[in-house]
């Protein structure tokens, strides 16, 4: 079976989508609907057992301007794997998706969308709503969105979550203009554990309705030591007395850092209720508190024992940040276990930190800048397109990969200024520099005094 940019393999119950864009609806009168329920409702795709779905390219299943009726993009009964490449959207006026066991992995991005940005829908929407287990992995992003409903969720999670290493998970939530309650994520009797990156916005709340970045209820969010969360809330209505909150944990939510990053924010409060404690095993070695949702003029604590004395009395706190920070630094920005992820804030920076044998990690992508790099520690630099720092300053030996260049404008000084240039990687630097190794198809452009300390093997200039 297929169509324009899609074909199905039944034997493996696998969906391959390639330039697929679909705005049609599923027909009601084929579907053999599992539940009375679901005939309320229209679909995109609507499947009972499991699917794959391999993703190349942009693709696109959206059945919002089909009909007024409450339509769901995708609806399942089983396991959802998505893989592949590049994007897949799924939106629908109630739920971008809906169904039971999610897994997300290799590079693909699946953006799953309820009710439409410009245009208010008289539903309560979900962008995911998930009854099982979810699962991102390897340099997968998965992002729930809630746009112009009546009550808005991003995503709504019964079940448990797992956010691997490398992987993103993202929500969002946007205020209707109905003044329905409003949650980035939404979370029922679920454990989270984050070890890649989640980030949760939601936006202001109606007037007399409340609204919360993460709202967990008899749920545990867990903060790993390679992970981080960031949670920022809008503002509460004129005259309301209800909160807008960073994370509202009630009937038994809790928080954990086990080493990892975590950022909350409210119009109304950081967290909710003030005395709930932010349980630190791993303790960061960073804090910081402030009454202004934008986190000016906090108040910053450099130790678990200082840290203590205010934790569980949030009482007028409306930002609080907890991290890791690294003696590492980028054009005089300090990286942070919340930052590393894109450090400069443009995509072009990210560090990842040492990890057994694995050295310190610095990633390049087209960035240019006229400060300095300090590294504290021996640290691989993986570049991509040209790049251009000012002096490099490091505490071992340097070693350059990937396919792109780096302008060195300044010096290079350090306890060890040893460098291996190795793969597709060029320098190109005008000061005096000593090179260790220079392998495989790597270059070097030296206008001053260039020593080999060790070997070559490959091309230089």
């Amino acid at each position: 079976t297929s169509g324009t940019g899609w074909s199905y393999d039944s034997s493996t119950c696998t969906l391959i989508l390639n330039g697929a864009h679909i705005t049609e609806l599923a027909p009601n009168d084929l579907i053999k609907f599992k539940n009375f329920d679901d005939v309320g409702n229209i679909y995109g795709i609507y499947c009972i057992g499991d699917l794959n779905i391999i993703n190349t390219g942009t693709n696109t299943i959206d059945i919002r301007d089909a009909s007024l009726d409450k339509s769901k993009g995708l609806k399942i009964y089983g396991n959802l794997t998505v893989t592949g490449s590049g994007k897949l959207t799924l939106a629908g006026l109630v739920r971008g998706i809906e169904g039971n066991d999610l897994t997300v992995k290799e590079n693909v991005e699946l953006e799953c969308i309820s009710s439409k940005e410009t245009e208010y829908t008289n539903y309560s929407g979900r962008g995911i709503s998930i009854y099982g287990a979810v699962i991102v992995s390897d340099k997968a992003h998965l992002i729930g969105r809630a746009n112009r409903g009546n009550e808005n969720t991003g995503i709504f999670l019964l079940g448990s979550m797992s956010i691997e290493s490398d992987a993103m998970v993202s929500a969002f939530a946007m205020y209707g203009s109905a003044g329905g309650n409003i949650k980035g994520f939404d979370a029922l009797n679920a454990n989270i554990e984050v070890n890649g990156k989640l980030i949760v916005e939601s936006g202001n709340a109606g007037d007399k309705r409340y609204g919360s970045g993460i709202f967990l209820m008899n749920s545990n969010l867990k903060v790993l030591g390679t992970g981080s969360v960031e949670v920022r809330a809008g503002n509460p209505g004129p005259t309301s007395g209800f909160g807008v909150y960073g994370v509202n944990a009630i009937d038994g939510g809790s928080i954990t850092i086990d080493g990892g990053g975590f950022l909350a924010s409210g119009g109304s409060g950081a967290i909710y209720p003030s005395s709930t404690p932010v349980t630190i095993t791993e303790p960061p070695v960073y804090y910081e508190i402030s009454e202004n949702k934008d986190g000016s003029n906090p108040t910053i604590y450099t130790s678990a024992e200082d840290w203590a004395t205010v934790n569980g009395k949030f009482g007028n706190i409306k930002y609080i940040k907890a991290t890791t920070i690294y003696d590492v630094y980028v054009n005089d920005v300090q990286v942070t276990r919340l930052n590393s992820h894109d450090v400069l804030g443009d995509g072009t920076v990210s560090y990842e930190v040492a990890n057994g044998a694995n050295p310190a990690t610095l990633r390049l992508n087209n960035a240019s800048f006229a400060g300095d790099l300090k590294l504290s520690e021996p640290t691989s630099i993986i570049l991509t397109g040209e790049n251009a720092v000012g002096d490099i300053h490091t505490k071992g030996e340097l070693k350059l990969g990937g396919s792109g260049e780096l302008t060195l404008n300044g010096s290079l000084e350090g306890t060890d200024t040893k460098v291996i240039v190795e793969g597709q990687a060029k320098l190109i630097t005008s000061r005096d520099i000593t090179i260790k190794e220079l392998i495989n198809n790597s270059s070097i452009e030296n206008n001053a005094k260039l020593t080999i300390a060790d070997s070559i093997s490959g091309s230089g200039d």
